[in-house]
């Protein structure tokens, strides 16, 4: 039995012209065939089949049919071949997408790592620069502070060199001060009402409203208007109550 893959049983049915109505059962120990009222075959075989399989061909010349049943020994070695190939194929696909997975990862580590270190190299790159740009800023700072140096020399001596305008000199008969004295600051005094003040930028009297003229032209100053003689009728009082207004508006 296990150097046989199949067993082969033929039966002749002469009264029939076709197998379509025929009705075939396959057991582990046999077979059994029927056809209406005409056939019922029932073969019981030493052998164990495999029910689950098996082959039938109908031969319309001869009216047999012809049945190809493989042994169960033989087929249960086959499907144990199949699973374990089945199986092979299984984990060979399974380390293949192990590997696949694995080499995807190390491109995907690869490519960080080169993103990281063109990155890196970028920033020492740009402070490298930044640097080489600073270098020669320092080296020039000493130059142009001497060059600031000499220009200021340079309008010291311009201005200590400079000289009076020749207009003012026919006009006045001297020389313009020097520019670099200081001024001496004068204290307002109107000479129209006497009103005194230590303000030296102020040109307006507060009492009487008088303007200090420029220094260029000077006019002489206005006089006080006389004094009315007093008039028959006027008392002591009213020249008080004048006075005191006056104060009073100073």
């Amino acid at each position: 039995e296990e150097d046989f893959q199949s067993f082969v049983i033929v039966v002749a049915l002469p009264l029939i012209s076709s197998a379509t109505h025929v009705r075939l059962d396959v057991y582990p120990d046999g077979i059994r065939l029927v056809y209406d009222m005409t056939y019922n075959l029932r073969v019981t075989l030493p052998i164990t089949l495999d029910d689950k399989a098996g082959d039938a061909v109908w031969d319309r010349k001869r009216r047999q049919l012809k049945l190809t049943l493989p042994l169960a020994s033989f087929t249960q070695k086959v499907y144990k071949r199949q699973r374990e190939e089945a199986a092979a194929k299984k984990k060979a696909e399974e380390e293949e997408k192990k590997k696949a997975d694995a080499a995807r990862k190390a491109k995907k580590r690869a490519s960080a790592n080169a993103k990281a270190s063109a990155k890196a190299s970028s920033i020492e790159a740009a402070s490298t620069s930044k640097a080489d740009e600073a270098a020669p800023t320092e080296e020039q700072t000493p130059e142009a502070e001497e060059e600031s140096k000499a220009e200021a020399e340079s309008k010291e001596t311009e201005e200590e060199q400079e000289e009076p305008n020749s207009d003012d000199e026919d006009e006045g008969g001297e020389a313009l001060r020097d520019k670099t004295k200081p001024k001496i600051k004068e204290d307002f005094e109107c000479p129209v009402c006497g009103f005194a003040s230590r303000a030296s930028g102020r040109t307006v009297c507060a009492r009487c409203r008088w303007v200090k003229p420029q220094a260029a032209d000077v006019p002489k100053p206005v006089p006080p208007p006389p004094e009315e003689p007093e008039a028959e009728g006027r008392s002591i009082r009213l020249f008080r109550f004048k006075c005191s207004f006056i104060h009073e508006i100073d």
